[in-house]
């Protein structure tokens, strides 16, 4: 009996958010049991709103696949909860928010013209709250240097900024035919004056 994937962020490309599983139900939802759980966090880390377990993971072929507040991408064993492989978002050397730390989703792209097992033929990637977009291989967690520069694409206007941090990420990118559309978000009535249009 093969699960049903949940292959992006809504369940699918179009978003929406159906699932064709049929074992629970609402009669027997009330027996269900833990499974199995796991601790993203190091085991000192105080949960806060601004801190939490926020993104919807991806279940793909026989592994999960999540995020984490620290912006590390994991690959789960679905029936065990087992770490298969973790990407450790500080080997980037890139900025992380302490604040905004949370990682909102990561997104799924398999691509059609490599070849089967090829490095990063499947891949998941990840926009940073800080503006960087990064691809790592799907079956290893190893990042893409093929993607960007050795992996990473970094689209945070800076110099626009009043403040380090006010234009953040916020969204989970889309990938429409082979185009990633990537969305921010910039803090609220800060400003009196805007650019003409």
């Amino acid at each position: 009996n093969v699960a049903p994937e949940w292959q992006a962020y809504g369940g699918d490309v179009s978003y929406s958010r159906f699932s064709s599983a049929t074992q629970i139900t609402p009669e027997n939802v009330k027996g269900l049991e833990l499974a199995w759980d796991i601790r993203i966090a190091g085991e000192d880390e105080k949960t806060s709103l601004l801190r939490a377990f926020a993104n919807t993971p991806l279940m793909i072929d026989d592994s999960l696949f999540a995020c984490t507040p620290d912006e590390d991408i994991m690959a789960l064993n679905p029936e065990t909860g087992e770490t298969k492989w973790r990407f450790d978002f500080s080997t980037l050397g890139r900025e992380h928010s302490s604040i905004r730390g949370n990682c909102w989703g990561i997104v799924y792209h398999d691509n059609p013209n490599a070849k089967a097992g090829a490095h990063c033929k499947t891949r998941l990637l990840h926009v940073s709250q800080m503006g960087d977009l990064f691809a790592i291989d799907a079956q290893n967690g190893k990042i893409c240097e093929s993607f960007g520069t050795k992996g990473i694409v970094n689209f945070r206007a800076k110099d626009e900024e009043m403040f380090d941090g006010e234009i953040y990420n916020v969204t989970v990118p889309v990938i429409i035919d082979n185009t990633i559309v990537v969305g921010n978000s910039p803090m609220d009535g800060l400003r009196i004056d805007g650019h003409e249009p």
